[in-house]
């Protein structure tokens, strides 16, 4: 573990000098001991006097260790090379990725380094793909309520929302309509930032602002590819929201992310990017809020309403839309469906990305 081979360091610091997979060695105990603990992110915080290592669990951060200041820069630049990152840049934040292969598990890191006081904060996320890529029932969904997912996911045409607060395990889910629609007769494409998951069966794109391969750009050239389906990682702006409801509208089939509180407040939140309500009531097939709650210190509990759109609900749908109405008549018509706390002494461990 970590804690023995940092004694060791301190017992003989010239052995980092003469063994540079001495560093390997504290990086892979630092992935092991975070998967173990079951942490989704290891934070690397550089100090005045010490580094300190802390890893998020569910949704808590806990102190992990703290490493001597020698240590940092190796380590440090290690972690660069091998998400190829530019070392000799400290000034900007930047972003990589690092594939590896621990006790038979295939983890891909995502790595991101930020200048603060003392050097660069690094965060490690770590993803499982032997866990990532769960079906909806494991993550949390209750088979009655996954006829209305199916019935959307079924759909031709139309933009299907996933939306809730950040951590609150949208890619996860968006990850598992995927796993459901691959089909050789379909061209699939996803636009994300940054690809979580890679499949074989599909086309998926990564966003690179830094050229201008930005979500827009991105999906005016995506919709000249012939798509059937398009996912996309979220609608950050109108621009973007106005393409992709066009998309949805035009015969295809478009599944988002948007961060609100509530399936009725998504509509109210397009609405308010001046996003036209006859535009929404061509486009929405449904929507999924999520979130996930603490159950105990590392497991998650996946909470949900689901949302689908009929004509009476879209006849509700204009620049002056009465949240209230709207969530009295989804009620009363059983379009609105809100999941229950857990009771079952079993829980499902879900990735919160």
């Amino acid at each position: 573990m970590i804690v023995i081979k940092l004694k060791e360091f301190m017992k003989n610091k010239e052995v980092l000098d003469n063994n540079e997979s001495y560093i390997e060695e504290i990086f892979y105990d630092l992935i092991n001991t975070a998967l173990e603990k079951n942490s989704s992110d290891i934070h690397i915080e550089p100090k005045k006097d010490f580094i300190l290592i802390r890893n998020r669990v569910g949704k808590n951060l806990n102190v992990l260790q703290k490493l001597d200041t020698e240590i940092y820069n190796k380590l440090n630049n290690f972690i660069k090379l091998n998400s190829h990152i530019n070392i000799t840049e400290n000034r900007l934040p930047q972003d990589g990725r690092i594939d590896i292969e621990i006790k038979n598990q295939k983890i891909d890191i995502r790595v991101s380094t930020i200048p603060v006081v003392y050097g660069e904060k690094i965060v490690l996320r770590l993803l499982n793909r032997d866990l990532y890529i769960k079906d909806k029932l494991e993550l949390g969904f209750l088979s009655k309520d996954l006829e209305k997912i199916d019935r959307m996911l079924k759909r031709k045409s139309g933009m299907i929302l996933v939306t809730g607060s950040t951590r609150s395990g949208k890619t996860t889910t968006i990850y598992s309509f995927i796993r459901d629609l691959i089909d050789e007769k379909l061209n699939i494409v996803t636009i994300e930032d940054p690809i979580e998951y890679k499949f074989d069966e599909i086309n998926q794109i990564q966003v690179n602002n830094k050229i201008g391969l930005d979500f827009e750009n991105l999906l005016k050239s995506v919709l000249r590819q012939d798509p059937d389906i398009i996912v996309l990682g979220e609608i950050r702006d109108l621009e973007t929201a106005k393409i992709a409801i066009r998309a949805s509208i035009t015969g295809h089939l478009v599944i988002t992310t948007m961060h609100t509180n509530s399936s009725i407040s998504s509509i109210t939140r397009l609405i308010e990017m001046d996003i036209e309500p006859y535009l929404l009531k061509s486009s929405l097939v449904g929507i999924i809020h999520q979130n996930l709650v603490q159950k105990n210190e590392t497991d998650l509990e996946l909470d949900y309403e689901i949302l689908e759109i009929n004509d009476e609900l879209r006849s509700l749908i204009n620049k002056d839309i009465d949240e209230k109405l709207l969530n009295s008549i989804a009620t009363d018509n059983n379009l609105l469906t809100v999941k229950e706390k857990i009771k079952s002494k079993g829980s499902v461990q879900v990735e919160a990305y």
